[in-house]
């Protein structure tokens, strides 16, 4: 596992919005200071994509903080390993940038999309990082026509995998 910081930790200050009343400043409060980590890329080698998680056979570690932003049970995990039974989708390269709500159009423009873009600039220009790794999504997102068409947009190849098969 090879991590890189691409930028980071940042410090914002931003001000009050001239439309919020007062009653509601409890509720936006602590969005005006924010200390906000530092975006990283992670390069994981010979790890299979069970459903929506990232894991690894040869460390018998599942890769949870890439993959999920809310607490999941243990036991889902496990009932996961049995897609080792399944014939798996193969592929040699991929970018992966999404999250359990990645699928949802705001969240896949600001969240998953900007990952997309930080990956993109921490490459040089040489490396044809568009024509060597397809963004790999599970596989009901080709249902939302947004995601397929700002990749395109981007010059990126979505590679759509069956969550019901071990993709690796």
């Amino acid at each position: 596992m090879n991590s890189k910081i691409i930028i980071g930790p940042v410090q914002e200050r931003r001000k009050r919005p001239n439309n919020l009343v007062d009653k509601d400043l409890n509720l936006f409060e602590h969005e005006f200071n924010l200390a906000l980590p530092a975006v990283t890329m992670t390069e994981l080698k010979n790890v299979s994509i069970l459903r929506n998680v990232i894991f690894s056979l040869k460390t018998l570690k599942f890769y949870k903080s890439f993959t999920n932003i809310y607490v999941t049970r243990k036991k889902y995990f496990l009932k996961m390993l049995r897609l080792f039974l399944t014939v798996p989708q193969y592929t040699e390269n991929g970018i992966w940038i999404t999250d359990e709500i990645s699928s949802e159009y705001f969240h896949w423009f600001t969240d998953a999309l900007s990952r997309l873009k930080a990956i993109e600039s921490s490459y040089n220009e040489s490396y044809d990082l568009k024509n060597n790794f397809p963004v790999v999504l599970p596989d009901f997102y080709s249902t939302k026509p947004y995601i397929g068409d700002s990749l395109e947009l981007l010059g990126y190849t979505p590679l759509y995998y069956n969550t019901k098969k071990d993709c690796k």
